[in-house]
């Protein structure tokens, strides 16, 4: 995301107790995932960035780890289509503006949901 809003809500999670990786150059994300696919609970990525939308991010890393939940957070609804999103394998959408608790919570529940699909 751009680099003020990816300081806050990055910020914000730090002290709500998450490890955070943030990246504000899709490739540089996608380079540092595939290094360490392993290390990842949940990606959490704009649509609209230079370089690679969030849908097709998200592609390229389902290729290393199809398993990894993924959040889109997003200014524009209509910035995508939601169903190739899904597709994609992108499961939860944020509007923004949003607030780190409410990424926080979203993150819990996906990453919960994920837990249970592997019990």
């Amino acid at each position: 995301d751009e680099e003020m809003v990816s300081k806050v809500l990055s910020r914000g999670l730090r002290r709500l107790g998450y490890r955070v990786v943030t990246h504000n150059d899709s490739r540089n994300a996608l380079n540092d995932f595939v290094a360490t696919p392993e290390i990842f609970d949940v990606l959490v990525t704009d649509q609209i960035m230079p370089h690679m939308s969030g849908v097709r991010l998200t592609r390229r890393i389902h290729d290393v780890r199809p398993d990894l939940p993924v959040i889109l957070l997003t200014g524009f609804r209509d910035s995508f289509n939601e169903q190739q999103a899904r597709e994609a394998g992108i499961g939860e959408f944020l509007l923004k503006p949003s607030s780190h608790r409410d990424l926080a919570e979203l993150i819990d529940r996906v990453v919960l949901r994920q837990g249970e699909s592997r019990a």
